[in-house]
C-alpha cells in the first residue's frame, strides 16, 4: 500500500466529527497565515516562526461577522491545529514542547479576556430534559406507538435514556442484534440489555482499554414509558430484516395501507432523520424552559436525573462510559426547582417553601424527607427511572405534592 493509502485508512478510522471539525479549524487557521504573507504549509514553518505566528492568531482571531469566539473554542483551534501536524508526521508538539511556552501563555490570556467580555457561559449549550417536559411530549402525542416516525422516536429516547447513547452516533450505528430482550430469574421481570458495544466517541478498540463494567438494562415499567412494550411493538412492525447485522432504525414506508403491519422498510433510516428526533418531538411544545433541545438533551437528561436521585458518579458513568468521574461534573447542573429552594433557603424561607407531603405517603418516607438537612436532600428528583432497576442498583423516588 502507498503512504496515501495507508494515510486514508487511519483517517476513515477517526470519528467523523473529529475529522470534520479538524479540517474546519485548520481552514481557519491557515486563513491567517496566508493573509500575512505566509505561503509555507503549517508543518514546514520551523518552531520559533510557527509559535509567533500562533500567538498573533489567538490574539487577533475572530469570525466572519468580527465577532469573538468563545474561549473554549479558541482553545479546540490549538487542539485541531495539534492534530493536523500530528497526522502530518511532525515533529513538534504546540501543547507541550517548552518552544511553544509563549504561544500557550496568549492562548491562555485570551481565554481571560473573553470571560471579562462575558463569554465562555455555553450559551447553545443543551438542556435536561424535566420529568414534566417527557410527560407533555407523550400527552401530544409526539411519543408513543401510533405512528412509525413517532414510534422509531420513542424507542430511540427510551434506549437513550436507559442506555446513555451519545445522540445521533450511536443509535445510528446500532444494529438488530445487540438489542436483547431477557427474563430477570430473580424478579420474573423483563427487560432489554444492550449485549454489544461498539466503537464510540470514548471507546476506539485501543489496546488495554477501559471496559464497561456491566451491560446497560432497561427494565420493563408497565406504563407508556416501559421500553419492554415498546421494543415488542417496534419488531411487530419491522420487516423480515431481523437478523443481528441489520439496522436498528429502519426507514419508514410511507407508501402502505392503514391496516398494513409492516411500518418500516429494508434500509437504515437517514442519520438526519435520527438527528432530528428530539427537536422535532419538541418543536412548538411548551417545555420548562426556554432552552435548547437536542438529541443530545437525552443523555444529559439520564445522566443527571441518577445524579440528582443520589446514584454514585461512579455507577453513573459506568453506565454513560465516561472514562473520568470529572467529566460528570458539568451534568450536575441545578434544576430550576433546585435553584428555586436554594432561593428560599437563602431568604429565610426555607420552612414555608417545602413541598408538604402527600396524606396517604408512607410514614417512613416521610421522615426520611423530614431528615434531610442539606440543599439536595430537601429538593424533590426527577421520577423517569422510579422504580427502574440499573445494574444491580433500585432506584425509588417519591412524589410530594
Amino acid at each position: 500500500l502507498s503512504n496515501q493509502e495507508i494515510k486514508k485508512f487511519i483517517t476513515s478510522q477517526q470519528q467523523a466529527n473529529t475529522v470534520k471539525k479538524t479540517t474546519y479549524d485548520m481552514n481557519v487557521f491557515e486563513r491567517f497565515p496566508n493573509e500575512c504573507g505566509e505561503k509555507r504549509n503549517v508543518v514546514e514553518i520551523p518552531p520559533e516562526e510557527l509559535d509567533s505566528l500562533l500567538c498573533n492568531f489567538y490574539i487577533t482571531a475572530k469570525k466572519k461577522d468580527n465577532s469573538e469566539y468563545e474561549p473554549d473554542t479558541m482553545s479546540s483551534f490549538s487542539r485541531s491545529i495539534q492534530r493536523f501536524l500530528d497526522d502530518n508526521n511532525a515533529k513538534v508538539n504546540i501543547l507541550k514542547d517548552e518552544e511553544f511556552k509563549v504561544s500557550r501563555e496568549v492562548l491562555k490570556s485570551k481565554r481571560r479576556e473573553l470571560r471579562k467580555q462575558g463569554k465562555g457561559n455555553k450559551p447553545t449549550a443543551t438542556e435536561a430534559l424535566a420529568n414534566e417536559d417527557v410527560e407533555r411530549i407523550f400527552e401530544e402525542n409526539q411519543f408513543g406507538g401510533h405512528e412509525p416516525e413517532i414510534l422509531a422516536r420513542t424507542m430511540w429516547f427510551l434506549l437513550t435514556l436507559h442506555f446513555g447513547h451519545r445522540a445521533r452516533h450511536e443509535a445510528r450505528e446500532i444494529k438488530f442484534g445487540e438489542i436483547a430482550l431477557k427474563k430477570d430469574e430473580a424478579s420474573g421481570e423483563e427487560y432489554l440489555e444492550w449485549t454489544t458495544e461498539r466503537e464510540s466517541k470514548t471507546r476506539h478498540g485501543d489496546e488495554n482499554e477501559h471496559q464497561r463494567s456491566f451491560r446497560p438494562k432497561a427494565y420493563e415499567t408497565g406504563d407508556r414509558k416501559c421500553p419492554v412494550s415498546c421494543f415488542k411493538e417496534f419488531v411487530y412492525r419491522r420487516p423480515e430484516a431481523k437478523s443481528p447485522e441489520s439496522p436498528f432504525f429502519l426507514g419508514i414506508r410511507h407508501r402502505r395501507n392503514p391496516e398494513d403491519k409492516i411500518w418500516f422498510v429494508n434500509s437504515p433510516m437517514g442519520k438526519n432523520k435520527i438527528g432530528q428526533f428530539l427537536s422535532s418531538a419538541t418543536k412548538n411544545l411548551p417545555m420548562s424552559t426556554s432552552g435548547k433541545f437536542t438529541n443530545h438533551s437525552v443523555r444529559k437528561t439520564c445522566i443527571k436525573t441518577l445524579l440528582d436521585s443520589g446514584v454514585s458518579h461512579n455507577n453513573v458513568a459506568q453506565l454513560s462510559s465516561h472514562k473520568s468521574l470529572k467529566s460528570l461534573d458539568s451534568y450536575a447542573v441545578a434544576s430550576r426547582e433546585q435553584q428555586r429552594q436554594m432561593s428560599k433557603i437563602l431568604s429565610g424561607k426555607e420552612n414555608n417553601s417545602k413541598p408538604k407531603p402527600k396524606p396517604n405517603a408512607p410514614k417512613e418516607n416521610i421522615q426520611a424527607h423530614s431528615r434531610s438537612s442539606n440543599v439536595q436532600g430537601s429538593m424533590p428528583t426527577s421520577s423517569l427511572f422510579s422504580g427502574a432497576s440499573i445494574g444491580v442498583l433500585n432506584i425509588h423516588s417519591y412524589l410530594y405534592s
